[in-house]
């Protein structure tokens, strides 16, 4: 009997290839293991590679903190924390510390040896790879009065492609909240992007970093104008630098949305207000993107809206096509650079609606191509009938999806076996979807 499978990251490039890095047990430790899928041509099952064990020379501390990340042209990067002795230059100097380590696997290649991002009490948020290999990695800092109390301070890692080691920069004047985090980009250029709400005595603003893998981070950018607690919503970047940031702050007694654009690396920030926010209750259904033209689209799948820029003007809140925005809790979805969106009710947990059904939305064409209501024979569900399984929803620009799921079928639902096989341990599955 196979160890179960504890966690899972997975992510998918341009052409549909998926990386997944997950953990499990050889026996003797919990191993990060890595495998690559190729969807293969319609008609064809995708096929998945030998598992590479990617922690073999840095092995994992067992905690489960890992993530990972792939680019547009399928360079994957995976980040993961390893317990070793301090040492003098550390936060501390006796015992055992934390080390965040990453390792990175150019597309067509195999993974490489793991490098060391730095020392850290607290836990990495993730990193991001782009085209050209460069990586860019969140990791906490920290700073000491020499009484032996830490101070988390918020910061940044990077390595350029051909740099042997990792850069790190710290951000003092960027105060996160207990549960805050900053949201970082990294363009196929290798600028640079750093968002956060830093929290002051008198309020709270969105502040930007912004720089490149050559030459770090520049100062502190405030980006709002209102003197009063703002709430990041979030920031989302394309791949040549174009940034968008959405905020809320009180305005007349309601909550008002913010935005700061920058079309490039270089350009200022342009910061306008956006008009009444809609509430939103629902986590996961406020999906947005900046595509390679550097056009943003949100949508609003919670009051469904949608919110848009496109060649560099605002356009106003519109309604969005009823059959993106189910209401059950269980729905989960992915968003392509160009707009499109595959959704799926996926959930176990779910109190309804979690059959495994399955959507696509087209943007060029503002059409569902499948709904919810509508459902074709043997196509309407993941498994090809009724069945929940949680998991993770992958979109490629070229059309090609897949649905990620750890679960304790030893044989998946079909059609015409539609309990499949339960076995007594967690297995790892991706079910492929291929554009006709």
């Amino acid at each position: 009997m196979a160890n179960p499978v504890l966690r899972f990251a997975a992510d998918i490039d341009d052409i549909g290839r998926m990386a997944v890095v997950y953990l499990q047990s050889d026996g003797t430790r919990n191993v990060l293991l890595a495998r690559q899928g190729t969807p293969g041509p319609l008609g064809t099952p995708a096929t998945f590679d030998a598992s590479t064990a990617i922690d073999a020379l840095l092995p994992n501390d067992g905690s489960g903190k890992f993530n990972m990340a792939m680019s547009p042209s399928g360079n994957a990067v995976a980040v993961w924390t390893v317990s070793a002795p301090c040492s003098a230059s550390t936060y501390n100097t006796t015992g055992a510390c934390s080390y965040s380590v990453a390792a990175r696997r150019l597309a067509g290649g195999n993974w490489e040896a793991p490098a060391l991002v730095g020392d850290s009490p607290a836990s990495l948020t993730g990193a991001i790879i782009n085209d050209a290999g460069d990586i860019l990695v969140a990791l906490p800092g920290w700073t000491g009065d020499g009484s032996g109390t830490l101070t988390t301070v918020t910061s940044m890692a990077w390595k350029h492609s051909a740099a042997r080691l990792f850069t790190r920069q710290q951000f003092p004047d960027i105060i996160l909240s207990d549960e805050g985090q900053g949201i970082f980009s990294l363009d196929r250029s290798g600028g640079m992007a750093l968002v956060a709400a830093s929290v002051g005595p008198q309020s709270t603003d969105i502040v930007a970093a912004r720089g490149t893998v050559q030459g770090g981070f520049g100062s502190r950018e405030v980006l709002n104008t209102l003197p009063s607690r703002a709430a990041l919503e979030g920031m989302w970047s394309g791949v040549n630098g174009q940034v968008v940031v959405l905020w809320q702050q009180p305005g007349n007694g309601q909550p008002v949305r913010w935005s700061a654009t920058t079309d490039g690396p270089s350009q200022r920030w342009a910061v306008s207000e956006r008009g009444s926010a809609a509430p939103r209750t629902l986590n996961g259904r406020f999906r947005a993107v900046v595509g390679d033209n550097g056009d943003f689209v949100a949508y609003d799948l919670e009051n469904c809206l949608a919110l848009r820029r496109k060649s560099g003007s605002w356009l106003a809140m519109s309604a969005l096509n009823s059959g993106l925005c189910p209401a059950s809790t269980s729905f989960v979805s992915a968003l392509s650079r160009g707009g499109n969106l595959l959704g799926a009710m996926t959930d176990p947990n779910s109190t309804g609606g979690n059959t495994g059904k399955w959507l696509n939305y087209n943007a060029a064409q503002d059409a569902m191509v499948q709904s919810f209501t509508t459902l074709p024979s043997g196509n309407g569900y993941l498994f090809g009938t009724p069945s929940t399984a949680g998991g993770l929803v992958l979109l490629a620009e070229n059309g090609v999806a897949s649905f990620v799921s750890s679960n304790a079928f030893d044989t998946l639902p079909t059609a015409a076996a539609p309990a499949g096989s339960v076995g007594s341990s967690v297995n790892l599955w991706a079910v492929v979807l291929k554009p006709l």
